[in-house]
């Protein structure tokens, strides 16, 4: 369970900062990452990469916060949250997007609920 700004986000998975996964990743429910993957992720449910997280590959999710670092495309079915620690080199498609000062985001934006396929 992650708690932030009032609200509880269930994670059934995480990845340990001491970690390093090289394969894609798919789960039903939340995933928390914490250590290192290099793979692709898929998720119906959260995706959360916090400040010590780092992802090499895409991520396509229904909602995603990122804290850490992305190198990949994120595909998002409903909202992301960059958060001001996040370093992301990749293009980005969401419904919602919320940026936090501070964050960087190196790539292309697409918003709008006509974006998600």
């Amino acid at each position: 369970m992650i708690k932030e700004k009032n609200r509880e986000i269930e994670v059934s998975s995480i990845i340990g900062k001491d970690l390093k996964i090289n394969g894609d990743i798919s789960g039903e429910n939340g995933i928390k990452i914490d250590g290192d993957v290099c793979g692709n992720i898929v998720g119906k449910s959260l995706i959360s990469i916090t400040t010590s997280g780092k992802v090499e590959g895409n991520i396509d999710c229904h909602n995603c916060i990122i804290a850490g670092i992305v190198n990949g495309g994120v595909n998002c079915k409903n909202t992301i949250e960059i958060k001001k620690s996040a370093k992301i080199t990749g293009d980005i498609k969401a419904i919602t997007l919320i940026v936090e000062p501070g964050a960087t985001l190196n790539g292309n934006c697409t918003m709008g609920k006509d974006v998600i396929e």
